[in-house]
């Protein structure tokens, strides 16, 4: 990756008028090419494998793309420079969230369509389904927990520094403690 259109097919095109940039879905990731300068993001800036099968705007703005793993809104950070190639922020709405595209060779073109009440519909293994991009709240981070007690088959484990613990037993239970506790508007 880097600069230049991403290798491999081009599955997807798409023009923001509002940016003035070409944004390309390749087999490989996603390429924009605005300003006269291509930017590509694959694998290694946290594209899922398999590519960009369709890229569309929202009503707001905000750039989601189709991939093999589901649904991902795009936030491109830019260098106050302009010389370091930009980043790029992912949030995924995947089977978690009761998306599932799947990688076969039978795909719905276009994938994402953007009805004029700003709904964005996409198609998926199991039929149809829409979200209001407005409405979308990204997950936050789990709160840091603390481990109090760790038990194997009701017997209490010694504490350890190790990495990875070897557990001989059919039940674990884990007591912890969240670090810090969310604000009472976002408990549901």
């Amino acid at each position: 990756q880097g600069d230049g259109l991403g290798a491999g097919s081009v599955n997807a095109i798409y023009w923001s008028s509002r940016t003035s940039s070409l944004w390309i879905g390749t087999s490989s990731g996603i390429s924009r090419l605005a300003g006269g300068r291509w930017t590509a993001w694959g694998v290694n800036d946290g594209l899922p494998m398999g590519g960009v099968q369709d890229v569309i705007e929202d009503v707001s703005g905000g750039l989601w793309i189709a991939t093999s793993q589901g649904l991902a809104r795009l936030s491109v950070g830019m260098s106050r420079d302009g010389r370091a190639r930009p980043g790029l922020k992912l949030a995924n709405f995947g089977i978690g969230d009761g998306i599932s595209f799947g990688s076969g060779l039978r795909k719905a073109s276009p994938r994402l369509v953007l009805s004029n009440d700003g709904l964005l519909w996409f198609a998926t293994l199991d039929g149809v389904a829409n979200l209001d991009p407005l409405r979308v709240r990204s997950a936050s981070p789990a709160a840091p927990v603390v481990i109090e007690l760790m038990l194997a088959d009701n017997q209490p484990m010694g504490r350890t520094a190790a990495e990875n613990v070897v557990v001989q037993g059919r039940e674990l239970q884990f007591n912890y403690l969240p670090l810090e506790f969310p604000p009472s508007e976002r408990v549901h």
